[in-house]
């Protein structure tokens, strides 16, 4: 259906999250210098994200899947809110400081750190787009949801 997509598209998004964090966990170098904390710290901080997206994996099935129905739709709306807010708060200012970055407005990004060569722009740009992207795909989802679940329809359209 239609009104589906967006949250296929944000299953997508968790999915690949998921697999990149598993792989970063998994072929990081423990030897290598991971920043003031440390590989240990690195390696909770990425298997918390790699819990909190697989949960998110199946808060957003339950919004499409019929099995879904039987989930209070408080269980499922507070976490979608929450990551939705949390992917916008991420993603919109990265994307914006991209563009001035980009465009010349702000060389050094925002905080003034000098400008990027072009290998750390194009990391920077990669994933400032990819969380703007989750955030595009996962605030439709939760309104579609909170719309359907008010309106006492099921996730096919159908009256409940």
């Amino acid at each position: 259906m239609r009104t589906h997509r967006p949250a296929y598209a944000a299953l997508v998004w968790l999915l690949v999250f998921v697999v990149t964090h598993v792989v970063a966990a998994v072929t990081t170098d423990p030897t290598a210098d991971a920043g003031h904390w440390g590989y240990r710290a690195f390696l909770v901080y990425d298997l918390v994200l790699v819990a909190i997206a697989t949960a998110g994996l199946a808060v957003v099935a339950a919004t499409v899947r019929p099995w879904g129905r039987r989930i209070p739709r408080v269980r499922l709306l507070v976490p979608l809110w929450f990551g939705g807010v949390l992917l916008t708060v991420r993603g919109v200012p990265g994307m914006v400081e991209n563009v001035a970055m980009v465009t010349g407005v702000a060389p050094g990004g925002f905080a003034g750190g000098g400008p990027l060569g072009t290998a750390d722009l194009v990391w920077s740009l990669t994933i400032n787009t990819y969380f703007f992207v989750g955030a595009v795909v996962l605030v439709p989802t939760t309104l579609a949801y909170q719309r359907a679940s008010r309106q006492g329809t099921s996730r096919t359209g159908r009256s409940a």
